[in-house]
């Protein structure tokens, strides 16, 4: 079962992604910058592997960037830890710009 991320403070930007995945295309690794200052992610993680967008809630950050079933990979520049509950930490602790790599699409068994 996933976590949801909470948090106190100002919200900060949402997330842009460079480049864009296209609907029609398998599968594509994407970048989202996000300004950070302690907001509300608004995103529900699973998996005991890499960490998986279970969902994402209306007024976080993530919300309207990330989808369900994106694997975040990085962030700012360093491998997420393995696991939901690591991944969800470390996003906590995140402050300033970072980036968020993360697959989308294609077969998330790989992942699992």
């Amino acid at each position: 079962r996933g976590r949801g991320l909470g948090g106190r403070g100002s919200r900060g930007s949402r997330g842009r992604a460079e480049p864009v995945c296209d609907d029609d295309v398998a599968s594509c690794v994407l970048s989202f910058s996000f300004e950070c200052d302690g907001g509300k992610w608004g995103v529900r993680l699973g998996g005991t592997q890499y960490a998986v967008v279970v969902t994402t809630f209306e007024g976080g950050l993530a919300h309207g960037v990330l989808r369900s079933s994106d694997v975040l990979l990085s962030l700012g520049g360093a491998r997420l830890p393995l696991g939901h509950e690591a991944a969800t930490a470390a996003l906590r602790k995140a402050r300033g710009r970072v980036e968020l790599l993360l697959h989308r699409g294609g077969r998330q068994s790989v992942f699992e």
